[in-house]
């Protein structure tokens, strides 16, 4: 049984250790910066994101602990065996893989319904075609681009 696994992992830390995306990760995150900056919205970004990745690491932490306890209980005499060992580190290792690809993909996503919120709040107080039509445009190619450099990871 720990065979497979641990094939499982070292092919999956191989393959996600340069994901093809991953250099675009840091321009998506100035790019989005500037646009929230330019719109008032970065201050809320950052709040909510900060409670997304709070609440992220505690599902990680229950998720380890409670493989942990299951190692634990599970072994003969209290003592784990190799097997369980190995098991019990390819699952961590996986698990915050997981964690942090997911808490980069919430984080970005965040950023961009607050900006269509934004911009539909926006639209619904002072609706003005032509600059509304610009700044459709603007937000548009945000999305666009942001939305290419992220698609790596839900091929992951």
């Amino acid at each position: 049984a720990s065979l497979p696994l641990a094939a499982g992992v070292v092919s999956y830390l191989a393959l996600s250790m340069f994901p093809p995306g991953r250099l675009k990760v840091g321009r998506t995150q100035s790019l989005l910066q500037t646009y929230m900056h330019r719109r008032d919205l970065l201050v809320g970004w950052k709040t909510q994101s900060k409670w997304d990745a709070w609440s992220t690491l505690a599902i990680w932490l229950l998720a380890i602990a409670w493989s942990c306890c299951t190692c634990l209980l599970n072994s003969p005499g209290g003592v784990p065996e190799t097997e369980d060992l190995a098991y019990l580190v390819g699952f961590v290792i996986l698990a915050t893989q997981i964690a942090a690809w997911t808490q980069c993909v919430l984080y970005v996503c965040r950023g961009l319904s607050a900006m269509v919120d934004r911009f539909c709040c926006r639209m619904a107080d002072a609706p003005e075609i032509l600059e509304a039509m610009q700044e459709w445009n603007i937000l548009q190619a945000v999305l666009l681009k942001v939305s290419v450099s992220i698609e790596w990871s839900f091929m992951s």
